[in-house]
C-alpha cells in the first residue's frame, strides 16, 4: 500500500511540473531572469568576460603613456655599430630595414611605415633591476637560432638539450652589463670559433648564412630575403649535412624572440590559430606555455599537443592598430610545432615561435604489452622550410591578420571563391539507414528513404528555406556502421534519380559522405595487412574506440596511399550521377606512417591533395589550410577554440580568412545546448546553420552506431529549421559575398561587425536591450544596418 501511495505521490508531481510547463510555453511567460536567479547579472557578466567571447580592447591611458615613455626601443646607430649589426642592401625595400648579427643569428627590424623597431634579442633586459638568469640562460635569449638535439645512444624524450649559437660558441658576458642599453657585451674572445662558425654570403635576392656547428657535426644554411616588406627564412633540406655519430640533431628555431616583450608593460597580445582563434592577453604572470602541431596531432607519434592548428600562422600584437606582425609558415608547416611562452617566474618575456623538426623521437615496441624505448633514427625529413614575418601597422590586429593572409593566399591562387546564392543555404545531412546486431548477423534499420528525404527537402523549400545544401549518410547497403561503405545505393540507384535531379535543378548536388582515413567499423573494403598504415613505431594503427561509451568498435588508420586509391575508384560513381563528396577526415588528419621507412606526414599532405583533386564538388569537416582551394564549402567550422585557462579571448580567426570565399557551416544543431547564444555566434562568425535528420523517430537506431545522434526526427526540427534559417539570412544574406574588415566589442556582450560593402551587423549577447549608434538592440538579438 505504501508503494501505492509513492506512486500516486509521483504521479501528481510529475503531472503537476508538465502543466506548468505547458501553461508557460503556450501563455508565451517573458521570464525575469533576476526573480529566478538573484544574481543571475552577476553570472551573465562573468560569462560574457570569459574567454568564450571576445572582449573589449580596453588598455588604460596610464599603460599606454608608460609603454610610449619607456618601452618603445630605438636603437642608435653607436649601439647598431657597438653591436655589430650589418645593414645590407639586400634586406631592405621601401617597407622594411633589416639589420643581422651573424655570430648570434640576430636580427633587428625597421618597420618604416610605422617607425617602429623589433629585435630578436629581447629590449630592455635588466630592467629595473629584474635580471635575466645565469649565463645559459643569457645565451639563449640573446641567440636567434637555437638547435634541439639528443645523444644518438640515449635519445629519451625528457632529455632533448637546446643549445643557440651562443651556447655552442661558450660565450661569457661581461660583467655588470645588465642594463636596459647594455646588456650583450661579450668578453674578448670569448666566442669560440671551433665549435661553431657562422659566415655570410650575398646573393641576389638576399644573404646565404652558412652555419657550422662544429661541436655538433652539424651544418646547414639559411636564407634570408626582403620582398614586399615581409622577410622571409628558410632552410634548405639538401644544405643540411651530418657527421656526428654521438649526437642527433631535431629541430631548428628560428628568431624564438623576436617582438619579445617584458611582463605586461607593453600592451600586447598573441594571436594563436587554435580551433576558431584565439588570443592571449599580456595582462599577468603565467607559469605555463602553449604548445602546438599545425594541421593537427601526428598520431604516427606518440606526443600529443590535444589541440588543432588548421593554418600555419601566428601572431604578436605589440599595440593594436599600431605595430605588430604575424608570420606564416609556407614551406615544412606540416613538420613544425608552435609554441607561446609567457612571462612568470624565472621567465621576463612573453614570445612565441615556430621550431622546424627534421626528424622526432618516437617509441621502439619490444613486445606486446608495447613496453619500449624512446628511439631516433637517421631518417631526416625530405622537405625545405619557410617562414615568412609581416609587419603591421594600423592593422595591427587579428583581423588585420586574417585579410592579410587571405590576400595572399587568393594572390597565390591557394583559395578560390565559390560562386554563392543571394540567399544563405541550409545544410541538411540525412541519415538514410544503419545496421543492428541481430541473432546471427546484422540487420539493416530503414531512417530515411530517398524519397522521404526528397519530401523533406522540398518541405523546407516551400516553407522559405529557398537555398540548400543536401548530405547523405548510410545510402549503402552497410549503412553508417561500416566506416568505408561500398558504393552502392540501398534499395536501388533508381530510388533515389528523384532527389539527385531535383536538387539539381536548385544549382547544387547531392554530397555523399564517405571517410576514406580513419573509418570506424568492419567495412569489408579494408584489408588490414594491405590499407592500414602503421606508426612510427610499426604498429598497426587500428584502436578500439567508443563514442558513446558503450558500444566499442574498431578505428583504422589507412595509408594515405590507399586513401587517394579508394576515393579514385568511388570516382566514377560520383560522376556517373552528378554527385559531391563529403570526406570528414581527409581535412583534418595529418600523420607519419611506416612502410619499409618512415614516410613524414609531407608524403601523407601529397596524398590527400591528390584525393581532394578528383572531385570538383568537395566538402570538408574543419580542413586545414592546405585543402582550402580544392573546397567548395567549409563544414563543422569550430566555434570555439581548446580553451585553455591562459586564453583571454575567443576570436573568429579562420571565419574571416573564409569570409566572402565559400559557405561554412555549423556543427550539427541539433545538438546546439547553448541555445540563442550559439545562434548569435553564427551571425557574428557568419556560419550557416547544419541539422542531421532521419524521417523515422530516432530510436528506432538505438542499437546501432548511430545512436550517437540521438535526436534526429525531422518533426521535431522542422520548425526550429526554417526559424534559424530566417532568422539568421535576414543577418547574413546582406554580407554573403563580401569581407569583414572591422570587428569591434563595444562593451562586454556586444559586438559591432563592419564589411567591406559597407553592412554593419550589431549583435548583443547579453540579457539586456543596449543602444549603439542610437539604433536599440534588443536582447539576445541583432541589428543589421544597411549602407
Amino acid at each position: 500500500m505504501a508503494r501505492f501511495f509513492k506512486y500516486v505521490i509521483l504521479i501528481l508531481i510529475f503531472s503537476g511540473i508538465t502543466f506548468f510547463i505547458v501553461n508557460a510555453k503556450d501563455n508565451n511567460i517573458d521570464v525575469d531572469y533576476e526573480d529566478i536567479i538573484p544574481n543571475f547579472g552577476y553570472i551573465e557578466t562573468k560569462l560574457l568576460e570569459s574567454s568564450r567571447y571576445t572582449q573589449p580592447n580596453e588598455i588604460s591611458q596610464e599603460r599606454l603613456d608608460y609603454y610610449h615613455d619607456n618601452m618603445i626601443f630605438r636603437p642608435s646607430e653607436e649601439y647598431l655599430s657597438k653591436y655589430k649589426f650589418v645593414s645590407y642592401p639586400e634586406l631592405e625595400d621601401d617597407y622594411i630595414k633589416v639589420y643581422f648579427e651573424k655570430d648570434s643569428f640576430s636580427v633587428i627590424v625597421y618597420d618604416k611605415v610605422s617607425d617602429y623597431y623589433y629585435s630578436s634579442r629581447p629590449t630592455h633586459q635588466g630592467y629595473e633591476g629584474v635580471l635575466e638568469g645565469n649565463r645559459p640562460a643569457r645565451s639563449l635569449l640573446n641567440s636567434g637560432l637555437w638547435i634541439d638535439h639528443v645523444r644518438t645512444d640515449r635519445p629519451a624524450a625528457g632529455s632533448i638539450i637546446t643549445d643557440s649559437l651562443y651556447t655552442l660558441a661558450n660565450v661569457s658576458f661581461v660583467a655588470g652589463e645588465q642594463e636596459p642599453d647594455n646588456p650583450f657585451t661579450l668578453t674578448l674572445n670569448s666566442y669560440n670559433r671551433n665549435n661553431v662558425d657562422v659566415n655570410v654570403e650575398r646573393v641576389g635576392t638576399g644573404i646565404n648564412v652558412l652555419v657550422d656547428a662544429s661541436k655538433l657535426e652539424f651544418k646547414f644554411n639559411v636564407l634570408m630575403s626582403v620582398k614586399n616588406g615581409v622577410l622571409t627564412l628558410q632552410v634548405l633540406e639538401d644544405s643540411i649535412e651530418e657527421n656526428s655519430e654521438t649526437v642527433t640533431v631535431l629541430g631548428i628555431t628560428l628568431l624564438p624572440y623576436l617582438g619579445a616583450t617584458r611582463h605586461n608593460l607593453f600592451p600586447s597580445h598573441f594571436v594563436i590559430p587554435d580551433g576558431l582563434g584565439a588570443l592571449v592577453q599580456h595582462t599577468e604572470a603565467r607559469n605555463t606555455h602553449f604548445e602546438g602541431r599545425f594541421f593537427g596531432d601526428d598520431i604516427g607519434y606518440p606526443k600529443r599537443y590535444n589541440n588543432h592548428l588548421g593554418v600555419p600562422l601566428f601572431g604578436l600584437i605589440h599595440e593594436t592598430n599600431k605595430a605588430g606582425f604575424y608570420a606564416h609558415i609556407t614551406k615544412g608547416a606540416e613538420q613544425s610545432i608552435l609554441a607561446a611562452k609567457f612571462y612568470g617566474t624565472g621567465n621576463n618575456y612573453n614570445r612565441i615561435y615556430s621550431t622546424f623538426y627534421i626528424r622526432e623521437i618516437h617509441r621502439r615496441i619490444i613486445d606486446r604489452n608495447q613496453s619500449g624505448s624512446d628511439y631516433v633514427t637517421n631518417h631526416r625529413v625530405d622537405t625545405d622550410y619557410e617562414i615568412n614575418y609581416n609587419f603591421l601597422q594600423e592593422n595591427a590586429n587579428y583581423v588585420g591578420i586574417a585579410n592579410h593572409y587571405r590576400d595572399y593566399l587568393l594572390n597565390n591562387r591557394m583559395l578560390n571563391k565559390v560562386e554563392m546564392p543571394e540567399d544563405i543555404s541550409l545544410y541538411t545531412t540525412y541519415i538514410m539507414g544503419d545496421l543492428e546486431p541481430s541473432l546471427f548477423s546484422k540487420t539493416r534499420v530503414n531512417m530515411t528513404t530517398a524519397n522521404q528525404a526528397l519530401k523533406m527537402y522540398l518541405d523546407l523549400q516551400s516553407n522559405g528555406v529557398v537555398n540548400q545544401k543536401v548530405g547523405l549518410l548510410g545510402y549503402s547497403n552497410e549503412g553508417v556502421s561500416s566506416g568505408l561503405t561500398k558504393m552502392n545505393f540501398h534499395g536501388g540507384v533508381s530510388s533515389y534519380y528523384d532527389l539527385f535531379e531535383q536538387v539539381k535543378k536548385d544549382n547544387t548536388k547531392v554530397y555523399l559522405n564517405q571517410n576514406y582515413v580513419d573509418p570506424i567499423g568492419d567495412s569489408s573494403r579494408i584489408n588490414e595487412i594491405r590499407d592500414v598504415a602503421k606508426s612510427a613505431s610499426k604498429l598497426l594503427m587500428k584502436y578500439r574506440v567508443s563514442r558513446d561509451g558503450t558500444n566499442y568498435n574498431y578505428q583504422r588508420y589507412l595509408q594515405p596511399e590507399h586513401t587517394f586509391l579508394k576515393a579514385r575508384n568511388d570516382q566514377k560513381i560520383l560522376e556517373k550521377y552528378d554527385l559531391g563528396i563529403v570526406m570528414p577526415s581527409l581535412g583534418n588528419n595529418l600523420f607519419t606512417t611506416y612502410r619499409s621507412e618512415i614516410l613524414d606526414r609531407e608524403e601523407s599532405m601529397a596524398y590527400y591533395i591528390k584525393a581532394a583533386e578528383l572531385n570538383d564538388d568537395l566538402i570538408l569537416n574543419q580542413p586545414n589550410s592546405y585543402l582550402w582551394q580544392y573546397i567548395k564549402a567549409y563544414n563543422f567550422m569550430p566555434i570555439a577554440n581548446s580553451q585553455y585557462v591562459y586564453y583571454t579571448d575567443l576570436v573568429p580567426l579562420i571565419p574571416i580568412i573564409l569570409q566572402g570565399i565559400m559557405p561554412k557551416y555549423s556543427q550539427y544543431l541539433n545538438f546546439n545546448a547553448l541555445g540563442k547564444d550559439r545562434l548569435l555566434q553564427l551571425v557574428d562568425f557568419n556560419v550557416y546553420p547544419h541539422f542531421i535528420l532521419t524521417h523515422e523517430k530516432t530510436f528506432k537506431m538505438r542499437n546501432t552506431n548511430s545512436s550517437i545522434y540521438y535526436s534526429t526526427y525531422y518533426e521535431d526540427y522542422k520548425d526550429e529549421m526554417i526559424k534559424t534559417y530566417k532568422w539568421l539570412n535576414m543577418a547574413l544574406r546582406h554580407v554573403i559575398d563580401t569581407k569583414l574588415v572591422k570587428r569591434d566589442v563595444l562593451e562586454v556582450g556586444v559586438v559591432k561587425n563592419t564589411y567591406e560593402n559597407g553592412v554593419v551587423i550589431i549583435i548583443n549577447y547579453t540579457t539586456s536591450p543596449k543602444t549603439v549608434d542610437s539604433k536599440t538592440i534588443r536582447a539576445l538579438e541583432y541589428e543589421v544596418i544597411l549602407p
